[in-house]
């Protein structure tokens, strides 16, 4: 099947269900709703025909219904297709052209095979067609009969009278068809037919039998029988010089009958000129006219025809080159399209990917911002810090100060027990001495008897209080020597915490000093990252407007996207249009050289 027709069928089931339902059973059969089929493009039948079969389900009807339906509402799309072959009067007519016209096709297209359409007219309103067809379609072709009756506006009746299948698979089926109005005009002439009394045809003799007949009533009227001679010779005579000189009269007539065969088999390139002196000359001059007037119409169209080829062979060239072109221009819309695809993907995805770090940046910087407030706290508290750690350091000598006071009371107190060392080691002595001394009083008593008795008592107790005293001393001695153990361990304790605190103090007055360029440098730092948060926040305010360009600039490249793939598609659809202009442009080169074969049958 032609892709012309299928064109047309599908064009036709989207009338009468809708787009939407036309593009889902394409789809259901494996179709693409938007391909492009090209006019000669080949089809086959069986995909056809389960095309349509898919259309009656879905409309619940049966198959044959939905043929005859698509027949009737396909006429509107071949008359907007081939609006000449409807240029006739009336529907007969038309139907009269079809099969003629479906042969003219077959010739034009290679490949074509439309039906056969045999017409029989059986009397001026009654026809009988043919239908001949491998595909059996005839109730697709009565729907077209209804379809024909209303484009036409005529009553058009039609009804199945014979069908038949060939053992090659040819359908055969008769119709009888009505009409209400005849595009056969008739006009009779009786005494014309009646002088050929049915059977003869020659005009001589139909010119001289009723003179003939009008004599042999006249001879007999005024002479009876009396004279056979005169009533055969006169009768004879005229007959016999009305055959000569209808023979003569008529003879161009045979030479109009050659002039008409010459003019069927589309010759005109002679003119035949005739002298009679009568109407016959003036028929034959009419006759010439005509041919001049068709051989100046198809000189026209000749030369019309070959200007048109050439026309097309140049048109066609430009219409390869408006393809290739388009196709090149298809090829990089398409990759302008892509591009700007995917460079709105990639904006977006930009966008997305900035979002995010604008999000982590604007994070950031609020918490540099509070970080700063912290840092401005803690530079804050290093200050109150240092300021203690100052005082502490200030106190800590003010300690050391007074460990070294306290180191020489030790130093001194334990000078000045050794000075009560040494003073009870002098009573010590003086108590030994005055033991001895009590020793020899009590000795030089004892020499004396009675009168040394008293001071041998007194000597006595001398004695013990030099030995209480001793022992005192001794103790006395013993607890100062543990007391000045007990003070040196004591200065020594406080030497080494002395040396200690000293070493201490000369730490804290590094870490004070340390501490001192620490907060200047944490001041600096803190001024830094101060003036550093300051310009991230800057720069995060300008990285938001340009954010804001970004969004505007993918919302840009989005539309740009939409527009180039609007631009491909749009490209593509005028791609695809120059190529069906290139097949069509194609099929009227055939139909032009097919058209200029056929003129060149008239000679002119």
């Amino acid at each position: 099947m032609k892709g012309t027709v299928v064109n047309v069928w599908i064009n036709t089931m989207k009338k009468l269900y809708g787009e939407d339902t036309k593009d889902r059973i394409l789809t259901e059969k494996g179709w693409n709703p938007q391909k492009v089929i090209t006019p000669m493009e080949e089809i086959e039948d069986r995909e056809i025909f389960d095309l349509i079969a898919a259309f009656a389900k879905n409309a619940g009807i049966s198959t044959e219904e939905q043929w005859r339906k698509l027949g009737q509402n396909n006429i509107p799309a071949f008359y907007d297709w081939f609006p000449s072959y409807f240029g006739t009067s009336s529907a007969m007519n038309f139907l009269l052209l079809m099969d003629k016209v479906h042969i003219q096709l077959t010739k034009m297209i290679p490949g074509a095979n439309p039906p056969r359409l045999i017409p029989e007219m059986i009397d001026d309103y009654t026809m009988e067609m043919t239908y001949r067809s491998k595909r059996g379609l005839h109730h697709y072709l009565l729907g077209l009969l209804e379809g024909v009756a209303d484009h036409f506006g005529e009553k058009v009746s039609a009804k199945v009278i014979s069908e038949d299948r060939e053992q090659d698979g040819t359908y055969e089926v008769k119709l009888r068809i009505e009409f209400d109005k005849s595009s056969i005009k008739r006009k009779n002439y009786p005494l014309s037919q009646l002088l050929s009394f049915g059977i003869f045809k020659n005009l001589s003799f139909k010119i001289v039998l009723i003179p003939t007949v009008v004599a042999v009533l006249f001879v007999l009227l005024f002479n009876g029988m009396q004279s056979i001679p005169l009533l055969v010779g006169v009768p004879g005579i005229i007959l016999l010089s009305g055959l000569w000189t209808g023979t003569v009269v008529t003879k161009p007539m045979l030479e109009m009958q050659q002039e008409l065969e010459s003019m069927k088999a589309m010759n005109f390139s002679s003119s035949l000129k005739v002298k009679t002196g009568d109407e016959i000359e003036t028929l034959y001059q009419k006759t010439t006219d005509v041919k001049e007037a068709l051989r100046e119409e198809f000189t026209y169209y000749k030369g019309g025809m070959d200007d048109l080829y050439s026309f097309i062979d140049k048109f066609s060239g430009v219409a390869n080159n408006m393809s290739n072109m388009a196709s090149t221009i298809a090829d990089a819309v398409q990759e302008v399209a892509e591009g700007a695809v995917h460079q709105a993907t990639e904006t977006e995805s930009s966008v997305a990917l900035l979002s995010e770090n604008i999000q982590t940046l604007n994070e950031i910087s609020q918490q540099e911002l509070e970080g700063k407030d912290n840092l401005e706290a803690a530079v804050n508290q290093i200050e109150i810090s240092f300021t203690d750690l100052e005082a502490v350091s200030e106190n800590l000598n003010q300690v050391k100060d007074q460990f070294a006071h306290v180191n020489e009371q030790g130093t001194a107190l334990g000078h000045k027990v050794k000075d009560i060392i040494t003073i009870v080691s002098t009573v010590e002595s003086i108590a030994e001495q005055t033991n001895l001394l009590a020793l020899n009083a009590s000795i030089e008593a004892a020499r004396a008897g009675e009168m040394g008795r008293g001071f041998s008592v007194v000597a006595e107790e001398i004695r013990k209080l030099a030995e209480d005293s001793k022992e005192a001393v001794s103790t006395i001695n013993h607890s100062l020597n543990q007391f000045i153990e007990e003070v040196n361990q004591m200065v020594n304790q406080v030497n080494q915490q002395f040396i200690r605190l000293d070493e201490g103090t000369k730490t804290m007055i590094h870490v004070t000093d340390e501490s001192r360029k620490a907060s200047t440098r944490i001041e600096e730092v803190s001024d830094i990252i101060v003036d550093i948060s300051n310009r991230l926040s800057n720069e995060t305010n300008r990285i938001n407007k340009v954010f804001d360009n970004m969004n505007t600039l993918a919302a840009i490249a989005e539309e740009n996207s939409a527009t180039s793939e609007e631009m491909s598609a749009n490209v593509t659809s005028f791609s695809a249009e120059i190529r069906v202009l290139t097949d069509n442009i194609d099929d009227l080169e055939k139909v032009v050289l097919f058209l200029k074969k056929e003129l060149e049958r008239y000679q002119i």
